[in-house]
């Protein structure tokens, strides 16, 4: 016995065809846990990278910084400020000042290791100013 409008029996109860549906979907069970677990390590290693480059932006402005204040100091023959100014560089750096006839070029460079397994960049930032007159 058929109901008009539909194909279900009289008689047949509505939850056995919902359990028939969820016998179906059951193979997809797991997809969206999965997905959701794959978005989730690519949002973190996203995170990682991006807060790893602004790491490097930022010790590479420290040392632009450091390089282009130690540069006018020495042109300027102030002993005090250089030292200063020496004092200021990134923890582990290099510094290097190469005096001409009439420049300073300094260049300041810094190991960073964003993650303890990874190997160490370099991070190089370099400064040239004109000798003052009488230096």
């Amino acid at each position: 016995m058929t109901v008009s409008g539909g194909c279900r029996e009289a008689g047949a109860h509505p939850s056995q065809e919902g359990e028939e549906d969820m016998r179906e979907r059951r193979g997809d069970r797991g997809m969206v846990t999965a997905e959701l677990a794959m978005g989730t390590i690519a949002v973190v290693v996203l995170v990682i990278l991006l807060s790893g480059a602004a790491s490097l932006l930022v010790v590479q402005m420290g040392c632009l910084d450091s390089a282009s204040e130690i540069a006018r100091q020495t042109a300027r023959g102030d002993k005090a400020a250089v030292a200063m100014a020496r004092s200021d560089v990134p923890a582990g750096s290099a510094v290097s000042v190469r005096r001409t006839n009439d420049a300073v070029r300094v260049e300041v460079s810094t190991p960073v290791r964003l993650l303890p397994s990874l190997p160490a960049f370099t991070v190089r930032a370099e400064a040239t100013t004109v000798l003052e007159p009488g230096e």
